[in-house]
């Protein structure tokens, strides 16, 4: 379980690396009812992801994107 919370937590890291490279402002969620996260805004848009996996926002196309790359990100960070 420890394991699989540092492997959420590295992923959420790199998220927060490639938003923030293509222009996202990103900052954590805090939140000790949802274990943390990140939220991302860029161009009207805002996205939540949560060390859980979940995504929330009204953009769908920002939403997806999230969603995709965090689990790229949490894929990656398994293998290693």
């Amino acid at each position: 379980m420890l394991r699989d919370a540092e492997q959420r937590a590295n992923a959420l890291a790199a998220l927060s690396n490639v938003l923030g490279a293509s222009g996202w402002h990103v900052r954590p969620i805090l939140e000790s009812s949802t274990c943390g996260g990140l939220r991302a805004s860029k161009g009207g848009s805002e996205v939540r992801v949560y060390s859980s996996g979940e995504v929330r926002g009204h953009d769908d196309v920002a939403v997806r994107f999230a969603r995709d790359t965090f689990e790229v990100a949490l894929e990656r960070v398994s293998v290693s």
